[in-house]
C-alpha cells in the first residue's frame, strides 16, 4: 500500500489499518469510537479531491441493548467539522472542499474519518463489499473476482473487514441497490446518488490510483444481481389505443413533440452531450424514452433504437449470453414505470392541446416539465430571479403617484403561478386502477417552480412600453406582444398611425415643427431649450435601442408659474400615452436609494421629480444615473434584487441648486418668462394644453419615431458634437437625431450657467471672488475663517465690512446652510476638499506646501498660471 505520511492528530491516533506487507490488519475485538482503519488523506485519488463533496463523520455507540445484539455494528453519524455533531449530509451547505475536509479532520479528534457524498448525475459510483475481509487480512476468492472486474481505485473500509471500490459509472435503472447473501457471507452495495460514502484513502496496492470509467462492467454485474423480470413486459398488456395503435413514424414524431420531446430528439440524433459523452449513458437514456413509447415492447425498442443516430457496432456485440443491446433494453424494461397509454390519458381532456404531464417520483423532472410548458404563457416573464408579470399600477406606493392607465412590472404570487399552471397544463397522477386521473397544481410543485431562480423556457421582461419604440438596428416595433428583439412586452392602447420606413427630409421638417408647435407657448431659454426638450421626449422612444444610461432632464424656470410640471405632463403623455409617474425628490442618499429601488423593479419608464427645493443631487441618484444595472436589497427581506433601470429621469424646480457630480449628468431645459405673474397670462395658442395633447398624443409620438426612424435610415450622421462622458450611447443616437433634425446641440453646456443650471459653479465662483477679496494673500485655514466671519468678533449680523459680509454670504451658499446659520467648520472642510484641485475660471483651491498653522491645513486659492 502507498504509504504518505498522515497530517498530524492533537490527540487519540489511529492505528495504521495496513501492514507493510499489503496484507490487512484483522478488526479489534471492540469497536471504540476510533475506527480499525485510520485515513490517509495523501492516498485519496484526484479523482474525488476535486470534487467539493467532502464531509466529517464520527462513530456513535447505541445503546447496551444493541450494542448486545449479535452483529452489532456502531453508528456512522455525518458531523461538522467541529465536534461530533450530527449534520444532514446530504445538505449541499454542509459540504466542503477536500482540503477543507482533510484540514478539519486533522483538528477535530472526535471525527472518526473523511466521508463523500455521492450526488445524482455526477457520475461517481460507489461499490461496498461488505464483510468480504477475513481475521487473517486476506480477500474471499468470490470478491476477488468481481474487484478483478473493476480496474480502478480499491480501498479498504474503516471497519477493515470490507473493501470500495469507486468508479466513474451509473447505475442502471434499477430501484434495489443492496443485496444480501453473498458468497463470503456479507452484502455487496451500489450508491451512485444520495449516499455518503467513507473515504479511508487505505488503497490496495494491485489496483489504479485513481477513479477509472468502469460503466460496462457495472452494468454487468448489475444485471447479474438484479436480473430483469422477463415476464414484466408480457404481463402488462397496452390499453387500447395505446402505442400498438401508433407506426414508427408516429411514435418518432410524438415522443418527439412531447414536453421532454427536445430530450428525445437530441438522443435520437446521435447527441450525447447531455450525458458529457457517456456513450452507454445515452444508449440507456433512449432506450428508457422507448420503453414508455413502446410499452415495453423489446423487439420495437431495438428495431427503433437500430434507426437512431445512437447506432453503433457495440450495440451487436456478445456480453455473456447476451449483446450489448440485449443487457440495455432489458436495464430499460427493468426500470419502466409508466408506460403511454394512448387513448386513457389522452381522453382526460379531449380536443384540449394542453400538454399532458403526469406527476412522478421525480419531482424535478416534473417541475422541468411544467416549466417548459408556462413559457407559452403570455402574461409571465422573468426579471431579475424572479417570476413577474404587467399590471396597471395601483394606488399602493406612497412614494410614487402613478396614472391608472399605466403598466408596471409586479412580482407573481404563489396563487397566481398556480392558476398560470393549471391553465397552461394538464396534470396527471395515477388512479390506482392503471389509468390516470387530472390533478390540481401541488403545494411543492408551485413553490418549487417559483424558487428556481432561472427558467430556461420562460421569457425575460426588461420592459413594458405602451407606445411604439425604436429597436438597436433602428427599426420601430409597432407590432403589439412581445418583442424578442428588445425583451421588451408593447401593450398598445389602441390602433396606432403607421411610421414610414423611409422617412424623407419633408417628414423629417413636418414631424419637428408638429412638435415644436404643440410646445410653442412655453418661453424656452432660445433654441438651446427647445432642442433639450425634444431630446427629453425622444429618449424614452429611443430607451431599448442604445445601451446604457441616459441622462436626466432638468426643467427649471426663473420665476413660478412657469409651467414647468405642465411640460413634464406634456412630455409623459406623448412618450407613453398617460402622464408619467410623478415622486417628491429625496435629499438622503438612503431615501432615494430606496425610491430608485422601488421605481426600478415596477419598470417605469418616465419618473418625474417634481418641485425640487434646495441642493439637487446625492450619491442615489448619480449612481441611478450611470448605471445600467441597479442592484440594491428589497426592503424587508433579506435578498438583493438586480434589474435593468431603463427609466428616464425628469425633475422640475425653479433656479435650482445642481449640486456635486449631477450637475455632469443633466440636460438642461430652461424656461425664462418675462412676464412678473405668469399665471394671469392668457394669449396661449392652445388653452387647455393637456387636453389637445390626450386627444393627439398617438401622431405626436408618431412624430418623434419619424425623427428617430429617420436619422437611422439616413446611417446616423455624426455631427462635431462636443463628448459627453458617461452617456455616449445616447448621445450618439439621441442627441445626434435631435442636432440632425433641428441643427441645434441639446446639450450646449456653455449655457448652463446663464441659466442657472448648475448651481455648484455658481457657488464656487462666488466662494473664489469672495475669498479672494477677504483673504489678501490667497490663504487661510477653515477654523479661523469661522471663526473671525461668525464669530463674536466678526459677528454674523453685518460686521467685518462688504468683503466679510460677501464671504459669509459665500461660506452659506458654499455649504448649504440657512441664512442666518454658522457653517460647522468641518462641513466647510468636506466640502472645500470635494473641489480640490477643481479649475474654475482659471483658478483653483489646494494646499498650501509650505505653511503650517496650529488649526489645521492652509488652505490656498491659487492661479493656474501661477
Amino acid at each position: 500500500m502507498n504509504s504518505a505520511p498522515q497530517p498530524a492528530r492533537p490527540s487519540n491516533p489511529r492505528g495504521a489499518g495496513g501492514r507493510p506487507d499489503g496484507t490487512v490488519r484483522p478488526l479489534k475485538a471492540r469497536v471504540g469510537l476510533r475506527p480499525s482503519v485510520a485515513v490517509n488523506p495523501g492516498n485519496i485519488p484526484a479523482g474525488l479531491r476535486g470534487r467539493d463533496r467532502w464531509v466529517l463523520w464520527a462513530l456513535v455507540h447505541g445503546t447496551p441493548a444493541e450494542r448486545a445484539k449479535s452483529g452489532y455494528k456502531p453508528k456512522k453519524n455525518p458531523c461538522g467539522p467541529i465536534g461530533s455533531s450530527a449534520i444532514n449530509a446530504m445538505d449541499p451547505s454542509n459540504w466542503m472542499s477536500f482540503e477543507k475536509a482533510a484540514a478539519a479532520y486533522s483538528q477535530n479528534p472526535a471525527a472518526a474519518g473523511l466521508g463523500f457524498v455521492c450526488v445524482k448525475g455526477e457520475g461517481i459510483t460507489g461499490l461496498d463489499l461488505d464483510g468480504c475481509v477475513g481475521p487473517d487480512g486476506t480477500i474471499h476468492p468470490a470478491a476477488k473476482e468481481i474487484l478483478s472486474r473493476f480496474p480502478t481505485y480499491t480501498e479498504l473500509s474503516p471497519s477493515g473487514t470490507g473493501i470500495r471500490v469507486f468508479m466513474r459509472a451509473t447505475k442502471a435503472a434499477v430501484s434495489r441497490c443492496k443485496k444480501a447473501g453473498m458468497p463470503w457471507g456479507g452484502e455487496i452495495e451500489v450508491y451512485d446518488r444520495c449516499r455518503l460514502l467513507t473515504v479511508t484513502g487505505r488503497p490496495l496496492g494491485e489496483y489504479p490510483v485513481d477513479v477509472v470509467d468502469c460503466q460496462s462492467a457495472l452494468d454487468e454485474l448489475i444485471q447479474s444481481l438484479w436480473p430483469p423480470r422477463a415476464s414484466k413486459a408480457a404481463s402488462t398488456p397496452s390499453p387500447v389505443g395505446g402505442p400498438e395503435a401508433l407506426t414508427d413514424e408516429l411514435l418518432i414524431h410524438k415522443a418527439g413533440s412531447a414536453s421532454n420531446g427536445a430530450a428525445f430528439s437530441a438522443l435520437w440524433s446521435g447527441d450525447t452531450s447531455a450525458y458529457h459523452g457517456d456513450d452507454s449513458a445515452a444508449d440507456l437514456a433512449l432506450c428508457n424514452h422507448l420503453a414508455f413509447w413502446t410499452g415495453r415492447d423489446a423487439a420495437r425498442m431495438d428495431r427503433l433504437f437500430r434507426r437512431s443516430g445512437l447506432f453503433r457496432e457495440k450495440w451487436d456485440e456478445q456480453r455473456g449470453a447476451r449483446t450489448y443491446g440485449q443487457m440495455t433494453i432489458a436495464l430499460a424494461i427493468e426500470g419502466c414505470t409508466d408506460v403511454y397509454t394512448g387513448a386513457v390519458r389522452e381522453a382526460v381532456a379531449e380536443g384540449d392541446s394542453r400538454p399532458q404531464i403526469v406527476l412522478g417520483m421525480e419531482e424535478s423532472a416534473s417541475a422541468d416539465e411544467v416549466i417548459a410548458a408556462l413559457g407559452a404563457e403570455p402574461e409571465l416573464f422573468k426579471r431579475g430571479h424572479k417570476l413577474v408579470r404587467p399590471l396597471y399600477a395601483a394606488d399602493d406606493d406612497r412614494h410614487v403617484k402613478r396614472g391608472h392607465d399605466a403598466v408596471v412590472i409586479g412580482q407573481v404570487p404563489l396563487p397566481t403561478l398556480r392558476e398560470f399552471i393549471s391553465r397552461n397544463v394538464i396534470l396527471l397522477e395515477p388512479n390506482g386502477q392503471g389509468g390516470y386521473k387530472p390533478a390540481r397544481p401541488k403545494r411543492w410543485l408551485v413553490a418549487a417552480i417559483d424558487a428556481r431562480g432561472e427558467w430556461k423556457a420562460i421569457r425575460p421582461l426588461e420592459a413594458v412600453a405602451t407606445v411604439p419604440f425604436l429597436r438597436p438596428d433602428g427599426t420601430v416595433c409597432c407590432k403589439a406582444g412581445y418583442d424578442h428583439a428588445t425583451g421588451v412586452l408593447y401593450k398598445p392602447s389602441g390602433a396606432f398611425p403607421d411610421i414610414k420606413e423611409r422617412p424623407s427630409l419633408e417628414d423629417i421638417k413636418a414631424a419637428v415643427e408638429t412638435l415644436f408647435d404643440i410646445v410653442g407657448d412655453f418661453h424656452f431659454h432660445g433654441e438651446w431649450g427647445r432642442a433639450a426638450w425634444l431630446a427629453s421626449l425622444l429618449t424614452p422612444l429611443a430607451r431599448h435601442a442604445f445601451r446604457g444610461p441616459a441622462p436626466l432632464f432638468l426643467i427649471d424656470a426663473n420665476v413660478r408659474g412657469a409651467g414647468k410640471s405642465l411640460l413634464a405632463k406634456v412630455t409623459g403623455i406623448i412618450a407613453q400615452g398617460h402622464e408619467c409617474a410623478a415622486s417628491g425628490y429625496a435629499h438622503e442618499p438612503a431615501e432615494m436609494r430606496k425610491l430608485i429601488t422601488s421605481i426600478a423593479l415596477a419598470g417605469d419608464a418616465i419618473v418625474l421629480l417634481d418641485n425640487v427645493q434646495g441642493p439637487f443631487g446625492n450619491a442615489s441618484l448619480d449612481r441611478a444615473l450611470t448605471t445600467e444595472m441597479w442592484n440594491d436589497r428589497l426592503l424587508g427581506k433579506n435578498e438583493q434584487a438586480t434589474v435593468r433601470l431603463n427609466t428616464t429621469w425628469y425633475a422640475t424646480g425653479n433656479n435650482i441648486a445642481v449640486v456635486g457630480d449631477t450637475a455632469r449628468r443633466i440636460v438642461h431645459i430652461r424656461l425664462n418668462v418675462p412676464e412678473e405673474r405668469p399665471e394671469e397670462r392668457c394669449d396661449f395658442k392652445y388653452p387647455n394644453l393637456l387636453e389637445t395633447v390626450r386627444a393627439n398624443w398617438r401622431n405626436l409620438a408618431r412624430a418623434g419615431l419619424t425623427i428617430l426612424r429617420g436619422f437611422c435610415e439616413k446611417g446616423r450622421p455624426r455631427a462635431n458634437l462636443k463628448p459627453f462622458g458617461g452617456f455616449e450611447p445616447w448621445s450618439d443616437l439621441v442627441r445626434g437625431a435631435v442636432e440632425w433634425a433641428t441643427k441645434t446641440d441639446p446639450c450646449d453646456r456653455s449655457l448652463l450657467c446663464d441659466a442657472g443650471g448648475d448651481g455648484e459653479l455658481e457657488a464656487v465662483l462666488a466662494l473664489m471672488n469672495a475669498w479672494e477679496s477677504y483673504c489678501e494673500d490667497g490663504c487661510g485655514v477653515i477654523t479661523d475663517l469661522i471663526d473671525s466671519l461668525f464669530g463674536e468678533g466678526g459677528g454674523s449680523g453685518g460686521s467685518g465690512g462688504d468683503a466679510a459680509a460677501a464671504m459669509r454670504a459665500a461660506i452659506r451658499d458654499f455649504t448649504g446652510v440657512g441664512a442666518n446659520e454658522t457653517p460647522n467648520p468641518r462641513q466647510f472642510g468636506a466640502r472645500l476638499r470635494d473641489i480640490r484641485e477643481r479649475v474654475v475660471d482659471g483658478k483653483r483651491f489646494t494646499i498650501h506646501p509650505t505653511r503650517k498653522s496650529r488649526n489645521g491645513l492652509v488652505w490656498q486659492l491659487a492661479s493656474v498660471l501661477g
